[in-house]
């Protein structure tokens, strides 16, 4: 987190009323993507310990939750003085501010939110956002003597949300789009559940975060556990017994399935560890063991997402998006020439409009009277690619359009694609459908084109009727990442 982010969010968290703050705030999360993520996970975080802090004792309840998975009465003894005045009720007064300064901040932040910043957890809060196909959540790196289960996976392919990886033996390296490389050890059984979670039913994992990944949590049967530093190492024997070692910074350790309201969790400081036995229900803490687990295996470059904007997010209906041109079509109707988008209602036949991850953009706020039947329309956007290895590029576009796509262009060449058109009486637009972008790019800034085909009104009654103009809108929502070039130091200027 940079020092200004840290500053701004103090300053909130005392005055949730300094205006100048908020103001400061907005115009940061505007123009920073790496400050909107950094912001969004530092609200969740705090949001949690808000209610984890709010009895006394969570460490304690935790450890024999991780145990029991039960929270069991409260142990005999002295009890904590009770009343308006003591500690407790303090305690519950001050963090019961901060999870409200926290939420207000967190829904203000979601304005400024990209869809690529939004992991499942805010997934869960969306409308209906259609179907697709399964995201990217890794990209196998490196796999040094394995022995595959199931599905065998080769060194640059994809593991899709809901993907599982079996190993038998060896070393497997995954790189995830947010930045998080994993090392699996064989025997091991992992599940991808989230874009930035993932299952370990079995086996070894180490976890290693970039600078700008935060935030990334392993499952297991008895436990998760949430990176808050650099790296950390996990391992599940398959017999619901796990161990969690903090290795470079703290992680964030919480029960699973337990029936305590206050769902309590503890942080794990760097160095440490805990071991939960499920035979015994016995969990204990002792040192982190690193000769225990692979720490790396060759050079450490992570991927780093790529800023693309999604048509229409965070706009109002009506709003031009600057990120976003009209720039060739038939002239006629509401079409006059080359114009930015308009973010437009979403017809009743359409997949409902979403501010906060992407909506119906057109040539204007009404989709009537539309542009001309049986005509293609040009849709422009840029991308900057600077500072990024090309090779490692990915982007994904999941698109929607009225009535279809006959073509999508990375710098004028034409991307791997099978065309559609949609054009049925009482057609319905809620599928996604994806092209995929590997090749092909430039360093700096790229341009991306596609060519949206506008049909003909589908007149069951009469269906000799001459074509006349009609909607024509287009609806696209991105995944991108690369690893960044590594740095390279000056020979003049280096000690």
């Amino acid at each position: 987190m940079t020092p200004q982010l840290d500053k701004l969010i103090q300053r909130i968290m005392r005055d949730g009323d300094d205006e100048q703050a908020m103001a400061e705030l907005s115009q940061l999360l505007q123009s920073n993507p790496q400050d909107r993520r950094d912001y969004l996970d530092y609200c969740r975080v705090h949001c949690d310990l808000a209610y984890l802090s709010s009895a006394l004792g969570a460490e304690q309840r935790a450890l024999d939750a991780l145990a029991s998975k039960t929270l069991g009465p409260a142990a005999e003894g002295a009890q904590p003085p009770r009343g308006p005045h003591s500690p407790m009720a303090k305690s519950r007064v001050k963090w019961g501010l901060l999870a409200l300064a926290a939420s207000i901040v967190l829904v203000f932040a979601w304005q400024f939110i990209a869809p690529s910043d939004v992991d499942s957890q805010g997934d869960a809060l969306l409308a209906d956002t259609g179907w697709r196909e399964p995201t990217i959540v890794a990209s196998v790196a490196a796999a040094d003597n394995v022995t595959w289960v199931g599905q065998e996976y080769a060194a640059g392919d994809a593991v899709r949300l809901g993907g599982q990886v079996k190993l038998a033996g060896g070393l497997l390296k995954l790189n995830t789009p947010s930045g998080a490389e994993l090392l699996l050890e064989g025997p091991c059984d992992v599940k991808f559940d989230a874009p930035r979670s993932v299952q370990l039913q079995r086996g070894k994992l180490t976890a290693r975060l970039a600078d700008w990944a935060t935030g990334y949590s392993v499952s297991t049967e008895s436990l998760r556990v949430l990176d808050l530093g650099r790296v950390f190492a996990v391992m599940a024997d398959g017999q619901g017994n796990v161990e969690a070692h903090a290795l470079e910074g703290d992680v964030r350790v919480q029960a699973l399935a337990v029936t305590d309201r206050t769902r309590t969790s503890f942080v794990l400081g760097e160095g440490q560890a805990v071991r939960v036995e499920r035979a015994s229900q016995v969990s204990q803490r002792g040192p982190a063991q690193q000769d225990e687990f692979v720490l790396s295996n060759g050079e450490f470059r992570p991927f780093r997402p790529i800023e693309l904007h999604n048509t229409g997010r965070g706009l109002e209906v009506g709003d031009e998006d600057p990120h976003w041109r009209i720039v060739d079509g038939a002239v006629g109707a509401g079409f006059t020439g080359p114009q930015y988008a308009v973010v437009c209602e979403a017809d009743e036949r359409y997949l409902p409009n979403h501010k906060l991850v992407s909506q119906w953009m057109s040539v204007a706020r009404d989709l009537r009277p539309g542009c001309l039947p049986n005509s293609v329309y040009t849709f422009r956007t840029e991308f900057d690619l600077a500072g990024y290895d090309l090779d490692t590029v990915t982007v994904l576009a999941d698109m929607m359009a009225d009535n279809g796509v006959a073509e999508v262009r990375i710098n004028g060449q034409p991307v791997e694609l099978v065309p559609w058109r949609d054009n049925e009486f009482m057609q319905e637009f809620r599928q996604f459908r994806r092209a995929e972008i590997v090749d092909g790019f430039v360093p700096g800034i790229n341009q991306i084109e596609i060519d949206v085909l506008n049909g003909i009104y589908a007149n069951e009654n009469n269906p000799d009727a001459p074509p006349t103009p009609n909607p024509m809108s287009l609806r696209v929502e991105w995944q991108a990442f690369g690893s960044p070039l590594p740095r390279t130091v000056d020979s003049e200027t280096a000690i």
